[in-house]
C-alpha cells in the first residue's frame, strides 16, 4: 500500500476493532478505495476517529491490506509467534486457501494488486510484499527443508507461488474445484518424483 506508515497510535483495542469492522466490510463491498469520511460513514464510526487512529486515508488502507496480509501468511504456515517459517505440503496450502474463509481474501488482494499496478507509487510497499515477500519466506524455509541452493530454492518458490495463485484465480473465474485441485495434485506428484528436476 501507499509509502506512508498508519498513524503511530493505531495500536489500541479501539484501532484494532475498527481495522477488523473495515475488513469485514470490505471482503462484503470490495476495495472502493473510499475516503476516510465515506468509510467512516460505512464502518458507523467518525472522520476524526478515523483519522486520529490512523492519520489518513493512505494510513487507513495500509493498515488494512498489512493486518490481512500479516493475519494469513502467520496462518497459512501455522506458526505461533517467535516460530520459524515452515513451508506445509502445497497441498495443504490449497486446501487452505480454497476455503470459503480464504477465498474472499485473495479476491479482495487481486482487487488491490489492479489498482496497484496502475499506481506504483502510491502501492509500492505492497507489490513489493505481494511477490518479493513471500518468495523470500518460503525461499528460505525450502533451503532448512529441503537443503536447496538459494537460486534453486528462489526458482521453485516463484513457480509454486505463480501455480498456486494462477489455479486461485482460475477457481474463482469458472469455479471449477474439482480440476483446479486435481491441477495441484498433479503438480504435487511432479516435484515429489525422484530423479526428476522441475526446476533449474
Amino acid at each position: 500500500m501507499p509509502n506512508a506508515r498508519p498513524h503511530s497510535r493505531a495500536t489500541s483495542d479501539q484501532a484494532t476493532t475498527l481495522l477488523d469492522q473495515a475488513i469485514a466490510h470490505v471482503l462484503t463491498h470490495g476495495y472502493s478505495d473510499q475516503s476516510l469520511r465515506s468509510m467512516a460513514t460505512s464502518l458507523g464510526t467518525s472522520h476524526r476517529m478515523l483519522s486520529y487512529y490512523f492519520g489518513d486515508v493512505d494510513g487507513f488502507w495500509e493498515a488494512v491490506v498489512e493486518h490481512l496480509r500479516n493475519t494469513d501468511q502467520h496462518r497459512q504456515a501455522g506458526m505461533a509467534q517467535g516460530q520459524a517459517f515452515t513451508v506445509p505440503p502445497i497441498e495443504e496450502v490449497w486446501q487452505h486457501f480454497t476455503s470459503p474463509s480464504y477465498l474472499p481474501v485473495f479476491q479482495l488482494m487481486l482487487e488491490i494488486y489492479v489498482k496497484a499496478l496502475r499506481d506504483r507509487q502510491r502501492f509500492g510497499d505492497f507489490l513489493a510484499q505481494a511477490v518479493d515477500g513471500w518468495i523470500g519466506r518460503v525461499a528460505r524455509s525450502l533451503q532448512t527443508q529441503h537443503g536447496l541452493s538459494k537460486a534453486k530454492a528462489r526458482t521453485r518458490a516463484r513457480l509454486e507461488l505463480a501455480i498456486v495463485r494462477g489455479l486461485l484465480l482460475d477457481l474463482l473465474t469458472t469455479g471449477d474445484k474439482v480440476g483446479t485441485t486435481q491441477a495441484i495434485k498433479h503438480y504435487a506428484q511432479l516435484i515429489r518424483q525422484p530423479h526428476q528436476e522441475t526446476t533449474p
